[in-house]
């Protein structure tokens, strides 16, 4: 199915991933609000808390906010998601490939955290996607528990090298380990899928799919048809799939060939809000 609406359901972003993440929840070009490279462990720099993010536009509206995965867009204190409308962070403040495994003892152990603090270093990679699953359901539940609407953000380590699937995934594959991460990152959406189908909420939730920026084309995956991958500006680095769903107001199927931008989340959301 992805391979089918790439052509057609179109998401423009920047080709790569810091400046993506900054763009989505600011809703500015990610060279004006200064994130216009890739952020690496204690670096400096990060988003200004001083921004108005998506999270922060969801929260004032009476949503419970929650970011699980991947956020990318700072790691120092001032530059946590908390800062930013979130109540709630687990996963990693970057890539999974910027820990110990990637430079030796010279590097900082890949943190996995909790709001602001680092519950484990160099977690098994092979076991995060079902424990980022596990966290999402835990917020939708307890979300709709006390009566509140909720906006969660599931950023995804798969399918970004280095490749870890748990081995469930790697011994049924048929496109090695890049095909097992695609088919457990499905599974985690299917899971949280099932929550909202369990506590019959399906029908006021919408769900959105997409990504970052296009793949550097190897182990496995491919950009084609398009042109360029990752670090490059032609489509093959900027042009991405965006899925949807929300029964009752987008019909099955549907298929949408306007271009949509990564910054048009937020003004498209806020108007949605009121």
């Amino acid at each position: 199915m992805t391979r089918d609406l790439v052509n057609e359901d179109v998401l423009a972003v920047p080709p790569v991933c810091s400046p993506s993440r900054a763009g989505l929840i600011t809703g500015c070009l990610p060279p004006r609000i200064g994130i216009n490279h890739v952020l690496f462990p204690a670096d400096p720099e990060g988003l200004n808390p001083r921004e108005y993010t998506l999270p922060a536009l969801f929260r004032d509206a009476g949503y419970r906010t929650m970011i699980v995965g991947k956020w990318y867009c700072g790691d120092q204190a001032d530059f946590l998601p908390c800062r930013y409308g979130f109540d709630r962070y687990y996963g990693l403040p970057y890539s999974n490939d910027m820990g110990r495994q990637a430079g030796g003892p010279s590097y900082p152990p890949l943190p996995l955290m909790e709001n602001d603090a680092v519950l484990e270093e160099q977690p098994d990679q092979r076991a995060l996607t079902e424990r980022h699953a596990e966290q999402c359901v835990r917020f939708i539940r307890e979300s709709v528990a006390v009566g509140q609407r909720f906006f969660l953000y599931f950023g995804q380590t798969h399918a970004h090298l280095p490749l870890y699937a748990a081995e469930r995934f790697t011994k049924e594959s048929e496109n090695g380990d890049f095909g097992a991460c695609m088919a457990e990152a499905d599974w985690a959406c299917a899971v949280i899928a099932a929550e909202l189908d369990r506590l019959g909420i399906r029908e006021d939730t919408l769900f959105l799919f997409t990504s970052d920026n296009g793949s550097r084309g190897d182990h496995g995956a491919s950009n084609a048809p398009l042109r360029g991958g990752k670090f490059t500006t032609w489509e093959g680095g900027m042009r991405v799939p965006l899925l949807a769903c929300w029964p009752g107001h987008i019909p099955a199927g549907s298929i949408q060939h306007t271009i949509f931008s990564h910054i048009d989340f937020l003004p498209t959301f806020a108007r949605m809000l009121g």
